[in-house]
């Protein structure tokens, strides 16, 4: 898996986005992943060059980004 995209409502992405810029664990998989919003509901995520997937980034990720 070195691209998937998210499809979620506009304020999940909105969310997912400031995590990226803003959290720790977003921070994180900024470094390992390019994300490009395609539009208000979709992201796409290609994992940049000389870097490798960590499934724990995802859980952390997932459990740390908020949902309101």
């Amino acid at each position: 898996m070195e691209e998937f995209i998210i499809n979620a409502q506009e304020y999940i992405i909105e969310e997912i986005l400031e995590h990226l810029e803003c959290g720790s664990v977003g921070i994180g998989i900024s470094k390992s992943w390019n994300c490009e919003k395609l539009d208000n509901s979709n992201l796409k995520f290609t994992l940049k060059p000389e870097c490798e997937i960590n499934p724990k980034d995802f859980f952390w990720f997932g459990y740390l980004t908020p949902n309101r």
